[in-house]
């Protein structure tokens, strides 16, 4: 044999040897398939490769493992009236779901007639909500006003579905808290006979407090927090519970006579306000460091009123020209707030 014909086979050799060393095991070695990504035995791939042990590793796309639906009964909705209605007022209506496991639902609902204004809108309860839900009507000053609830997706409507008002004009305007007292009023000084006598919540828990443009609000003074000195009064923006108006000039007095709106700036008892969105006092109600008077609490921007002195109160009044959403009356959220010292 010559010598280039035995290179020749020892070439051909070393590669038939290469090639085997690539191919797919016999029969007697099964080769495994891998799916990645797949929800079951098949699946759309989008890559497939050869491993060194000679099994396919297959990468899989579009496949999802949903998990099995929960709270899949949403129940039934009706409608439920919640607030007594009183003409110019804010009416609370609730939607509420009974029965089921409380799957997701929706709900429209709207109102109509000559004792509210036209409403309409939607209601909406994620898989696993509560069961209510709650919305408002504007009453007029008289007429009779349906609400109804429809075009309801995935529940039932219970029953009722529908509700009927009627506003009288002749219904008299809600009591006051208290009747005033006297007071400590300079002479001559007789309360506007339409002062409204309201009282703030607690702590964290704000008067929605309404009155036609330029009444007054007259609200006792609360003691301060136990251990504290201090107290602030907070006349916050409610569009949608207060209907605060927007512009709007608001007059704040704290002092001893009920229903007195003093207007002197340079006492810190005092504020006048365009700015309806958010306004506060702070008062001393002993003294405390160097506010032994109501000199150096007005020097550095407190409001000085012992509770020594007997009971004060916040006299308020906010004048305008139309309030939010269209409602004849509004004013603002205000809430009493432990002070810092």
């Amino acid at each position: 044999m010559k010598a280039f014909q035995s290179n020749l086979l020892r070439r051909t050799a070393m590669a038939l040897v290469a090639v085997a060393s690539f191919t797919i095991p016999t029969l007697s070695q099964a080769a495994t398939v891998t799916l990645t990504g797949a929800s079951g035995n098949s699946c759309t791939y989008s890559a497939m490769s050869v491993q060194p042990d000679g099994s396919f590793s297959v990468s899989c796309t579009g496949q999802t493992n949903n998990p099995p639906p929960v709270n899949t009964d949403p129940g039934s909705l009706s409608l439920v009236n919640v607030s007594t209605v009183t003409p110019n007022t804010a009416a609370s209506m609730q939607v509420k779901r009974t029965g089921g496991s409380y799957g997701a639902a929706s709900v429209s609902y709207a109102a109509t007639g000559g004792g509210c204004q036209a409403a309409s809108g939607g209601l909406q309860w994620a898989d696993g909500d509560g069961n209510t839900k709650t919305f408002t009507v504007m009453s007029t000053a008289s007429g009779t006003c349906t609400v109804y609830i429809g075009g309801n997706t995935g529940a039932s409507l219970g029953n009722p579905a529908a509700i009927a008002f009627g506003v009288s004009a002749s219904a008299p305007p809600p009591p006051t808290t208290q009747t005033p007292p006297t007071g400590q009023c300079p002479t001559g000084f007789s309360a506007p006979a339409d002062m409204s006598v309201q009282n703030l919540g607690g702590i964290g828990n704000p008067l929605l407090a309404m009155a036609h443009s330029g009444q007054v609000v007259s609200i006792p003074l609360p003691a301060t927090q136990p251990g504290l000195s201090t107290g602030s009064v907070a006349f916050g923006e409610s569009a949608g519970g207060a209907y605060t108006p927007q512009p709007v000039t608001l007059t704040i007095s704290i002092n001893k006579c009920p229903g007195l709106i003093d207007t002197d700036t340079n006492n810190r008892c005092n504020l006048t306000s365009t700015n309806g969105n958010y306004n506060s006092i702070a008062w001393f109600s002993k003294q405390y460091s160097v506010i032994t008077d109501s000199t150096q609490a007005n020097l550095r921007g407190y409001c000085f009123a012992p509770s020594s002195d007997g009971q004060w109160y916040i006299n308020a009044k906010w004048t305008y020209q139309q309030c939010a959403f269209g409602a004849q009356i509004c004013g603002f959220a205000i809430q009493q707030n432990p002070g810092s010292y």
